[in-house]
């Protein structure tokens, strides 16, 4: 009977490939919350948005009220780090076997991404803050600066985690299940109930057709 996995995984990569990949899909769900808490409170402030796809593109708005970025887009700003924030603690104590080479390069590529999203992050919030603290502060360009770089370094985790995805046989159904799970170990600590896989699914195909699907809420 063959072996399910990958024909090129090594043993110590077929042993540890579907729990990263189930570490790696939560770790997508936290970044999905952050981009959602943050592209909601975007949406509010803005006089003109549009609040991305919620999964590939990034949300955009043209903000010219400094209240509403103090009521709105600051307090989401720092929620948002603070959830970036768990996302990296739980990464790093997430262990794979240094033998896993297909696994461990995939989660290095995850540990870059998340760096740079954190960095990001928090560039964001302390560019809010210093533009309401001096309104003459050129938000726009100063907050943007890491934008390339964490495109970049998202492409390269995603275009990893998948190459992992196939290899362990866990493309379509399996990993849509994994997925699902994945989410709702973050719903759950939101204080939100499971979903169960039809509604994730649905959601999920609304995304990869372009439109804004929400999965916290």
């Amino acid at each position: 009977m063959p072996w399910p996995f990958g024909a090129k995984l090594s043993r110590e990569d077929r042993e540890a490939a579907e729990g990263v990949i189930r570490h790696l899909q939560t770790m997508s769900a936290f970044q999905q919350l952050a981009m959602e808490t943050y592209n909601d409170a975007l949406l509010k402030a803005s006089s003109s948005a549009s609040g991305g796809d919620e999964i590939f593109v990034r949300g955009r708005g043209k903000v010219d009220d400094l209240d509403l970025v103090a009521q709105q887009l600051l307090p989401a700003a720092e929620r948002k780090v603070e959830i970036l924030e768990t996302m990296e603690d739980e990464h790093q104590a997430f262990h794979v076997p240094t033998a896993a080479k297909r696994s461990a390069a995939a989660y290095t590529r995850w540990t870059e991404f998340i760096a740079t999203l954190l960095a990001r992050g928090r560039l964001q919030r302390d560019c809010y803050r210093e533009w309401i603290a001096g309104p003459s502060f050129d938000f726009w360009a100063r907050s943007t600066v890491l934008d390339e770089d964490e495109d970049r370094s998202m492409t390269s985790a995603i275009t990893e985690l998948n190459d992992l995805i196939e290899r362990a046989g866990l493309a379509g159904g399996p990993w849509l299940s994994i997925n699902c799970q994945a989410f709702n170990t973050v719903r759950s600590r939101v204080g939100l109930a499971a979903l169960d896989e039809t509604d994730f699914r649905e959601r999920f195909m609304q995304g990869m057709a372009g439109m804004r699907p929400r999965f916290f809420e």
